[in-house]
């Protein structure tokens, strides 16, 4: 769209050098079929996840919330939004340390794989029962969930459909609820105007302070408020400690526990992908390291 085929018109007429093609997949096929750009691609440290937020009568309940990420299939969603970018993509299965970074592990458990019949199970014994068009509900409280997603964002309206066709097999109806860009975050999000969210988190080279702001309870980026005292003590402990292989093991012992609350689903992280004229030598997509200017130029 747009802006991204102007800039891609600069760089093939040769008046630009680098093209961040992101999340942009029709960008991405131009400059694949363009015999005069290199397309690189690396782990972006950003990764798309869905959020509660403050829990209602129905995500109060965790199984409620367990049943919703059993539903979904990771992969699936993964595949079909990046697949394009990478075709090994895997969904993220870590909220503190993302792949290519150290420490990195799979901390879902029985919840990072779908399946509908373990969901239904957790369901029907907390009590939540099949109506007559498939959707659950308990004490006249149907087991519907406002999923909000932001205007002119097909990857995450994408994203949002295909969780909401999914989660029905379980009987869980997910709304998708479309919110204009410039109100998403300050009048939504932020506030904790929203039952569910998607966005992406920025992941940094300290990860384990600064995750601790989100999945610690009482912290402002907690917006469901969702975690407990272990999860809080397993953070307090890892923050204070130098040894680097013990700080690694707590934090992924509260990340299994952050992922058991399921305070929040992770989906799969987004890559750096940017397109650069093949006479440009080292320059491209950096993912998690950063730029070495000295070793920039063109090759003759």
């Amino acid at each position: 769209g747009g802006l991204a085929e102007v800039r891609e018109c600069y760089m093939l007429n040769g008046e630009i050098d680098y093209m961040d093609i992101g999340n942009d997949t029709n960008a991405l096929k131009r400059a694949r079929g363009n015999k005069k750009i290199k397309v690189g691609i690396a782990k972006a440290p950003l990764h798309e996840h869905f959020t509660f937020g403050p829990v209602t009568a129905v995500t109060g309940d965790v199984a409620v919330r367990q049943a919703i990420m059993m539903s979904i299939d990771r992969q699936q969603i993964a595949t079909a939004i990046q697949g394009l970018v990478d075709k090994k993509v895997t969904p993220n299965n870590n909220h503190i340390f993302l792949g290519g970074m150290g420490c990195n592990q799979d901390n879902t458990g029985t919840l990072g794989k779908r399946n509908v019949a373990a969901a239904g199970k957790l369901l029907d014994n907390a009590g939540w029962v099949k109506g007559s068009d498939g959707i659950r509900s308990k004490n006249g409280v149907r087991l519907s969930v406002k999923l909000i997603y932001p205007s002119g964002n097909d990857n995450r309206r994408d994203t949002v459909l295909l969780a909401s066709a999914m989660a029905k097999g379980a009987g869980i109806e997910l709304v998708p609820t479309l919110i204009p860009t410039k109100e998403y975050f300050s009048k939504n999000v932020i506030p904790g105007k929203f039952e569910m969210a998607i966005f992406a988190w920025f992941g940094t080279s300290f990860p384990i302070s600064s995750t601790a702001n989100v999945y610690s309870v009482g912290k402002p980026q907690n917006f469901g408020n969702i975690g407990n005292a272990k999860i809080d003590a397993l953070f307090k402990k890892a923050n204070n400690i130098l040894d680097l292989k013990k700080r690694c093991e707590l934090a992924n012992e509260a990340d299994k526990e952050i992922f058991k609350v399921v305070h929040s689903i992770t989906l799969f992280q987004r890559n750096d992908v940017a397109g650069v004229p093949k006479t440009v030598a080292n320059f491209g997509a950096f993912g998690f390291t950063s730029l070495d200017w000295t070793k920039v130029g063109f090759m003759k």
